[in-house]
């Protein structure tokens, strides 16, 4: 036996530490040289991609991490390609004060934003600023059109220790 542990050991070890490393990676990672600019609300930041977590309450975007970045939902459109894009930022931070898309709800029909994806700039026009209930999804739902979804928790919704609507910001390619 202490021949075969002898063996292992340096394996045991190896696969731990890997366990560890990847224990401490973030939930929403930096996406090569892709900025979200929104003149209208003073935006210009770098996206980061957030990935489907397994979590408490069922399989879905781990936000918990998303700090005040902004990121593209995984699974969601592309950049650039026919479908809905969806980009979440939150509104506050946990002690509630602004975070990244806490004036996303002041934003006007036809205001201008802009992706930029490795020195390719798309640019969209908002079309529609909405609030619906936190438990509606068809906001995330696939388009048949080049769509920007941005999303955000609803800051006067809050009501003990929750948000009970988000605010949804539509917007489609124009150039």
């Amino acid at each position: 036996m202490g021949t075969l542990y002898k063996h292992f050991l340096p394996t045991l070890v190896c696969l731990i530490m890997i366990g560890l490393l990847l224990s401490l990676l973030p939930a929403a990672q930096a996406t090569d040289s892709i900025t979200l600019s929104i003149p209208a609300i003073n935006v210009n930041t770098p996206i980061v991609t957030v990935y489907i977590a397994r979590l408490p309450e069922g399989r879905t975007w781990d936000v918990r991490r998303l700090g005040n970045s902004v990121g593209r939902l995984d699974g969601t459109g592309n950049f650039g390609q026919m479908g809905n894009t969806v980009l979440a930022g939150h509104s506050e931070t946990p002690n509630r004060s602004a975070s990244i898309f806490y004036n996303l709800g002041n934003l006007q029909v036809g205001d201008p934003i802009m992706v930029n994806v490795n020195g390719t700039q798309y640019h969209y026009s908002v079309n529609s600023v909405q609030r619906v209930p936190i438990t509606d999804l068809s906001v995330l739902y696939p388009s048949s059109d080049e769509r920007l979804t941005l999303m955000t928790c609803d800051p006067a919704s809050y009501s003990g220790g929750s948000y009970t609507q988000r605010i949804i910001v539509t917007a489609l390619r124009s150039a």
